[in-house]
């Protein structure tokens, strides 16, 4: 996985949403959440990213874009 082209870092988290059939853990979709820190050091504001995927490789393929 890339890092951010924001700002440079890696400060990325990947979710697995899942949902128990009885059985087993059924994936329902994956969240990768990145926030960009001090990226306006005027502001020192935070900025965060979402994506939302049916797998984590799809998420990562949308994320190095």
């Amino acid at each position: 996985m890339n890092p951010c082209k924001l700002c440079g870092g890696s400060n990325t988290v990947i979710d697995h949403k899942t949902y128990w059939t009885g059985m087993r853990s059924q994936l329902l979709s994956v969240e990768l959440r990145h926030w960009c820190e001090n990226i306006d050091e005027d502001t020192f504001s935070t900025r965060r990213i979402n994506i939302r995927a049916k797998t984590e490789e799809k998420a990562i393929e949308i994320w190095n874009r």
